[in-house]
Parts: structure tokens; sequence; C-alpha cells
């Protein structure tokens, strides 16, 4: 995920908005939007539904309220006030592979390089652990 991304679940229909994005260092940043006029009760985000692995154990930063506690499989958002955003920052804790390896196979495929040329000289990217690498 290079981009900031909503997860696989759409909010919008219940009043609120969710974003999800990678960070440099394999943490996560989430943001709940409230859109309502009318405060939300709790809300509860399934971590797989944010790209995220279940049963792996983050440690969640509250970025406005300056607080950290454990989350697994779920973020529990608790009460959002009316057009209130919530921001969390989520880490994993000790060695878990919070991101499997993602290979990606290019051999049938044709490649282009950055000024639009066809090329042979095809890198694979592969994830692993929030660090992306290159290999020929």
């Amino acid at each position: 995920m290079e981009a900031l991304s909503t997860g696989t679940t759409d909010y919008s229909n219940k009043g609120y908005d969710v974003y999800v994005k990678d960070l440099v260092d394999g943490s996560f940043a989430i943001a709940i939007v409230n859109r309502a006029k009318t405060a939300q009760a709790s809300i509860t985000l399934s971590l797989h539904d944010l790209y995220m692995q279940s049963g792996c154990t983050y440690l969640c930063h509250d970025v406005w309220d300056k607080f950290d506690f454990d989350v697994t499989d779920s973020l529990e958002t608790g009460k959002i006030a009316a057009c209130e955003t919530k921001v969390y920052v989520l880490k994993p804790k000790g060695d878990a592979d919070h991101i499997n390896e993602v290979n990606v196979d290019t051999s049938e495929v044709p490649a282009y390089d950055l000024l639009g040329r066809r090329t042979n000289n095809l890198k694979t990217i592969h994830i692993k652990n929030g660090k992306k690498r290159t290999r020929e």
C-alpha cells in the first residue's frame, strides 16, 4: 500500500470515514473521521480490514490524547464527538511479522521503464516486516 487507503470496508454509509496509511518505519496511521452532526457510539474496526495481520498485537498510540495501549484483532475508538477526527499510530509489538511477504511474478508481463521504453531489466518488489526490497 503506497497511497492513503480506506481499507477493505466502506464505512461511509455509517456516517464516518476510515483512512489507513503505512508509515516508513512499518507502523500504520489510522484516522477515523465522524462526518455526522451527532456523536458516534464506540466504533470497532477489524485490523484485518485495515491490511494488518489478525492475531498480532500492536502498540496503539492515540495521537490527540497522547496515550498508548495494546490492540489485537480490532481497534475500539470509544465515543467520537460530532465532526471529530481520531488519529492512531499502530506499531507491531515484538518480532511479529505484521505484513506477510509479497512476491510479484513479472515473468509474463511486459515491463516498461519510466520513459515508456520496453525493458527486460526487471526488478521484483518484496515486502516483509514493512520493509520494501527490490531484487533482480
